[in-house]
């Protein structure tokens, strides 16, 4: 399981039904799907972990280990 909490960067509040897509390095991975944030800010993926990047509304927001909680600043 992996969570992806999205705040916005100019005051850290938690982003509501921001779009989230991720994508593992590798041939064998690619898409793990995509979520929209919840009230909290935050989507959750059952995937497992890996390298790889974080999507918001369609740009790259982090890039890196992708487990357990990733928090992101858009």
């Amino acid at each position: 399981m992996l969570t992806v909490k999205v705040c916005a960067e100019s005051d850290g509040r938690p982003l509501k039904k921001a779009h989230v897509v991720l994508e593992f390095d590798g041939m064998l991975h690619g898409v793990a799907g995509d979520e929209w944030t919840d009230g909290s800010g935050e989507a959750q993926f059952d995937c497992e972990a890996g390298q790889g990047k974080v999507f918001v509304k369609g740009q790259t927001a982090y890039r890196g280990q992708l487990a357990g909680r990733v928090v992101v600043y858009v």
